[in-house]
């Protein structure tokens, strides 16, 4: 293990070949992985969920966000796209949770980083004991692939965006690069990835959907399908929020979240009254 000269919570494993970095927040008993979106880091995907003014409790919870093989500053090498590239991520990153002595461990994964949670709860069932999936997809539709490539120069993102990058990469042309490869791998993703070879249904760790209203990039209709194949789900809408739900409204994540992973969620389906219980301070939207 090698530690950044420049932060004592940042270091880099090496696990299959690949330099994988990534960044410890909190000291709690219950350890969370949290895996960001396409050339995302834990800086870019998470920044209000580790170090906010709503950030998760960092005395209830310790944090690993990591910038996943291929993407930040786990590069070279280059990231290879194709049918397995979601397996050797998922590989990497229990292997990395191995060498930092999490046997048992939990899971946040947004957008395309939850496709790599989906795949670590499959595999590593006996390590996994919560699953959060945030804005996750299963297949592109032609309005979620329009709603991508309308982002594809980052010329058009905004600065806070952009700078939130740069604390990982070395500059715009770099982050361009990886984003229009990532692109023009969605464009394959159905082809990839058919919706009847994937084995999600054997998912046994308690799971957790969370849904932005207004998300352009995955629709509701996937949400309720994974909530049908993965006994026991619960999924949950955010009023009014887009694909990067868990940030713009982190008090309601913040909230959601630790009441899930604490064991205080309540189940709609097991309550009589599903506004009673821990979450009485926020409108539940229970997708069912």
């Amino acid at each position: 293990m090698v530690m950044s000269e420049n932060e004592a919570n940042s270091f880099c494993v090496e696990v299959n070949g690949w330099t994988v970095w990534c960044e410890k927040f909190g000291s709690g008993p219950k350890p969370i992985l949290l895996i960001p979106g396409a050339i995302g880091t834990g800086r870019s995907d998470y920044e209000e969920q580790l170090e906010g003014a709503d950030k998760l409790d960092h005395d209830k919870f310790t944090l690993i966000a990591v910038e996943l093989p291929g993407w930040g500053r786990s590069r070279p090498p280059v990231r290879k796209y194709g049918t397995g590239v979601y397996d050797n991520d998922a590989e990497c990153l229990h292997k990395l949770m191995q060498e930092l002595n999490y046997n048992k461990y939990s899971l946040i994964g947004w957008s395309d980083g939850a496709n790599v949670a989906l795949r670590m709860a499959t595999k590593y069932r006996q390590s996994v004991e919560s699953l959060i999936l945030v804005s996750v997809y299963t297949y592109v539709t032609n309005d979620s692939l329009k709603a991508l490539t309308s982002s594809q120069s980052v010329d058009n993102w905004s600065k806070q965006k952009l700078q939130s990058y740069l604390q990982s990469y070395d500059n715009k042309d770099v982050i361009q690069q990886l984003w229009t490869k990532y692109v023009r791998f969605i464009e394959y993703y159905n082809q990839y990835f058919p919706e009847n070879k994937n084995n999600y249904q054997s998912i046994k760790c308690k799971t957790l959907l969370i849904h932005g209203e207004k998300d352009k990039w995955c629709d509701l209709s996937q949400i309720k399908k994974l909530k049908q194949i993965i006994n026991g789900s619960n999924a949950y809408m955010i009023p009014n929020g887009d694909h990067n739900c868990h940030l713009k409204y982190a008090s309601i994540f913040k909230e959601v979240a630790e009441d899930f992973l604490l064991g205080r969620f309540v189940d709609p389906d097991e309550n009589d009254d599903p506004h009673s219980g821990p979450n009485d301070q926020m409108k539940n939207m229970f997708i069912q």
